[in-house]
């Protein structure tokens, strides 16, 4: 038994690490970990910042993050990012902002890159290095995560410090950890073109009203899109990962040796990030102390505009600007600095008295 909580003390702080990634990927941010661990995470901040283990941070004090979300090999295309995502921690002000990128949006100008997809910058540049230089998957991977992050960070004017990816695997396999999540689901989706696996297409069939969902099924929901839209698709993922979140708060996972070493699994195998262990720990242990209330979620609807019909082969989503050049991220770096750098714009909420 002593070696078992000898075990569980080291490893609490090992699995913080992973579970403060998928968790900041997921958009929870260690809400999940809130109620029965602030304490315990806020002595581990207070550690860090006393040992030099600072967060790297721009000129304004932010950490900014970009997330990623991955298929893997038993999709076609795997290593597209179906979810972009950038984080924007504030630890002075206790905040953090979500910005969500729209898969499809259009991109032209990208170095090294042929005109098409914001999704596809990833999966070009670490193909190319595993193909033109030899690379391993991994080192190919980090390269690519990083040049991912710069090309998205100068689009959007903003310094991104790290990355973190999952891929749907992981995803699949945290939700069944925790076995599954109960779901409001708002309105029926059929989707008869849903990618079941490589070159496979099924139907995804999902009824309105409360429903519980195993690891598979939750990815389903959170995929979906056929007969929806990215940000409808968007809005579901947020709630699924909340649903996540919310039953990661009722098991004590330092009593659960199985749900441990099952999560430990799955996030060593399945998640990436550029971040060292040190980083990543406090970007947790930072993130843990901002209250739920203090997480504020957007994403670019004001500022994308979908292009003429027949103008392009396939959907894709256009950066609004006064010139309409596609290049033209103006309005919406103009947005996302503003945003970023004045958050409490958006989360004050004056009551009106008639």
């Amino acid at each position: 038994m002593d070696d078992y909580l000898l075990w569980a003390k080291r490893f609490r702080m090992r699995f913080s690490a992973w579970l403060i990634g998928f968790t900041v990927f997921s958009g929870l941010l260690l809400g999940s970990l809130q109620s029965s661990r602030a304490a315990e995470l806020a002595t581990a901040s207070i550690a860090l910042k006393t040992s030099g283990m600072l967060l790297p941070r721009d000129n304004q004090g932010h950490t900014n993050v970009l997330l990623l979300g991955v298929g893997d090999a038993n999709h076609t295309a795997a290593h597209l990012t179906d979810s972009i995502i950038v984080a924007s921690v504030d630890p002075a002000d206790a905040s953090i902002v979500l910005l969500s990128i729209p898969r499809d949006l259009y991109v032209e100008d990208a170095e090294g890159i042929p005109p098409g997809r914001i999704n596809t910058l990833y999966a070009i540049y670490r193909n190319a290095k595993v193909k033109e230089e030899g690379m391993t998957d991994t080192d190919a991977s980090l390269f690519a995560m990083r040049k991912t992050a710069d090309d998205i960070g100068k689009r959007l004017g903003v310094q991104i410090h790290g990355v973190l990816k999952v891929d749907f695997t992981g995803f699949s396999e945290i939700v069944d950890a925790v076995g599954g999540v109960d779901i409001d689901v708002k309105q029926s989706i059929a989707d008869y073109h849903y990618p079941v696996s490589k070159g496979v297409i099924g139907t995804f069939h999902m009824e309105s009203g409360l429903q519980h969902m195993d690891g598979p099924t939750a990815l389903q929901y959170a995929r979906s899109r056929q007969s929806t839209s990215d940000f409808s698709r968007s809005e579901r993922q947020q709630q699924i990962l909340t649903a996540l979140g919310g039953k990661m708060r009722t098991l004590h996972f330092i009593e659960d040796v199985s749900i441990l070493r099952s999560i430990e699994r799955t996030l060593v195998t399945h998640f990436e990030t550029t971040f060292q262990k040190s980083e990543l720990l406090a970007l947790g242990a930072t993130a843990a102390l901002v209250p739920r209330e203090r997480i504020l979620r957007m994403q670019l609807l004001d500022f994308i505009r979908t292009p003429a019909l027949g103008s392009f082969s396939g959907a894709v989503l256009l950066p609004v600007s006064d010139t309409g050049a596609i290049a033209d991220w103006t309005k919406i770096r103009s947005f996302v600095q503003t945003l970023f750098s004045f958050p409490d714009l958006y989360f004050w909420k004056p009551s009106v008295v008639f």
